[in-house]
């Protein structure tokens, strides 16, 4: 009875950890930004989140550098928007 337990709790462990990993190091949404191109289309309307500035003051850690060291969420909360690149899409 004692090895069935320990084998449940074990398959438990294991899927929870998969679960978590999984979330934890993946942050793709599909809207990242990497290019000043890119930042000059986000719309400019709300005087309070000016999108633009943020996503360009950004994007000007990446300038001349061999390839890109971070890039911009636009959907993400304010000052946590910028985030390390990991050269996926």
């Amino acid at each position: 009875m004692h090895r069935k337990g320990s084998k449940a709790l074990g398959i438990a462990l294991v899927g929870v950890l998969g679960a978590f990993g999984s979330v934890a190091f993946a942050h793709h949404t599909g809207h990242e930004i990497r290019t000043h191109e890119e930042c000059n289309k986000l719309p400019n309307d709300n005087p309070n989140d000016n999108l633009r500035l943020e996503c360009n003051n950004c994007i000007n850690e990446n300038d001349g550098k061999p390839k890109p060291v971070v890039h911009w969420h636009p959907d993400y909360e304010k000052g946590r928007r910028c985030r390390p690149d990991d050269g996926k899409p």
